[in-house]
């Protein structure tokens, strides 16, 4: 008798389980299928490591722009340092400006995490491309994914915090 309630007790926890996982799986999948909240002019995207690090031009630093700063228009990096798919994505697509997402002065963050003498993740090579109008977001990044010049490309997502954290940390 008492195996007959333990097996019972497994099957009804594992298909409890596998309900709640499915709703949750439902859920996610179908939480606010019309809302797709992420700005429609901007990318995320992360260089590859053999990707040149990007640079501003000397009309650019004529004029006081720095990547460690703030956004640079896209007329004021260096060519030499601009990677083939971006230049082919500004033709088509005309990028605004380009920002580092991690700046080198920002509080308490490493701009590479390393691991003895190994790079884990170079926070240098983050940045984020804003074009000069909406854009086809989804279809740049499915198109980007398949470069070689990237180790990731994603749509700049808006979040809504939903409560106010007491860490004294917090961004």
């Amino acid at each position: 008798m008492a195996t007959v309630v333990a097996l019972a007790t497994i099957v009804y926890r594992n298909n409890s389980l596998e309900n709640r996982s499915k709703a949750l799986e439902k859920n996610l999948v179908n939480q606010h299928p019309a809302e797709k909240k992420y700005k429609d002019n901007e990318l995320i995207v992360k260089f590859a490591s053999q990707t040149p690090q990007l640079s501003v031009n000397k009309q650019g630093e004529s004029l006081g722009e720095d990547l460690s700063k703030g956004a640079v228009a896209f007329e004021y990096l260096d060519n030499e340092t601009i990677p083939q798919s971006i230049e082919i994505l500004n033709q088509e697509y005309q990028i605004k400006e380009i920002e580092k997402v991690f700046k080198p002065e920002s509080r308490s963050r490493a701009v590479t995490t390393k691991q003895g003498n190994q790079v884990i993740f170079d926070f240098s090579k983050v940045y984020i491309v804003r074009f000069e109008s909406k854009q086809p977001i989804e279809s740049l990044v499915s198109t980007l994914k398949q470069s070689n010049d990237f180790n990731y490309v994603e749509p700049n997502y808006q979040f809504e915090v939903s409560a106010t954290p007491s860490d004294p940390e917090y961004f």
